[in-house]
Order: structure tokens, then C-alpha cells, then sequence
């Protein structure tokens, strides 16, 4: 008489009754064992890579560029006084580099303080709607109602 018998479960001398095995990955595992220690490497690498803290390139320091679609915003202050600013909608938002009390995540919304410049003012007008680059030597977290956006950026240049 022939006895059952699994190739994944050793056979026994004598008679016996079939093991079924309740685990499918038990049953598969000794076909992947050398691929389980790939498995556990991918999975560390994955599990670090969404734990991994920003790089210093993965930051917005002083000098770097801001690139993003430029707009003119007309809000009120919470006192009433009208308030027209400059901003730029960054399309990809990295933290500061220097941490700032005020931010809330990386900044989005960037506001370009124009200080009484005609000739600026007039090149921005030209500009609105458009893709912009600026490079931004000065810059803080948004900290009053003043502040038209997610970030302030002092001082700037237009980038060609």
C-alpha cells in the first residue's frame, strides 16, 4: 500500500495519516529561503527611507532657488487695511534649512517683499501667471497677518 506523502513534509517509516499544513508561507518558505534575507534588506531600506530626516539639499538655505508660478494677492489685514502682495506658489515646498518657530511644515506660499521699485513691479506684472525663478538670500516663516503666505522672502533676485 503507497503512502501519502508531501514533498515539503519528511516521510516517516511505518504508517501515518497526512499532515495538513495550515501556514501557505510555511509550506512555500524553504522555496524562498535565500530570498528572505533580500525581503528583510528591502524592508529596512523602505522602513529608512520614510523615516530619514531632510538633507541639507533636501532644504531651502540662503542662495537657493525658489521656483514656482507667480501671483498677485489682494487680502485685508484683520484691522481692514487692504493688502496687495507678491507670491510665488512653489512647486516643489522643502523645509528651511534653519528651523523656524513659525512654520508649520515646508513652506508653499512665498511672499516677495517689493519695496517701492517701479521698474520691479512693472517686470512682475509682465510675469504673473508665469513659471518664475527667484534666488532668495533672506527668508523667515510667516509670524503676523502682514505676512501674505507661508514664508517672507526679504530680499531676492529675479532669475532669468
Amino acid at each position: 500500500m503507497l503512502q501519502p506523502h508531501s514533498p515539503f513534509i519528511p516521510a516517516k517509516a511505518g504508517i501515518q495519516a497526512p499532515k495538513i499544513i495550515a501556514s501557505v508561507f510555511r509550506s512555500w518558505a524553504p522555496a524562498f529561503a535565500g530570498a528572505n534575507g533580500v525581503w528583510i534588506a528591502v524592508f529596512l531600506l523602505l522602513a529608512n527611507a520614510v523615516n530619514a530626516q531632510p538633507t541639507a539639499q533636501d532644504s531651502l538655505k540662503p542662495g537657493d532657488t525658489i521656483t514656482g508660478k507667480l501671483r498677485q494677492v489682494e487680502t485685508r489685514h484683520p484691522n481692514g487695511t487692504l493688502l496687495r502682495a507678491w507670491q510665488i506658489v512653489s512647486d516643489a515646498p522643502k523645509p528651511l534649512a534653519k528651523p523656524d518657530e513659525f512654520c508649520d511644515g515646508p513652506p508653499k506660499t512665498f511672499h516677495l517683499l517689493v519695496s517701492k521699485n517701479p521698474a520691479l513691479e512693472k517686470r512682475l506684472r509682465q510675469l504673473r501667471g508665469k513659471t518664475i525663478s527667484i534666488e532668495a538670500e533672506s527668508f523667515f516663516c510667516s509670524e503676523t497677518a502682514w505676512h501674505i503666505g507661508d514664508a517672507v522672502v526679504g530680499q531676492w533676485r529675479l532669475k532669468p
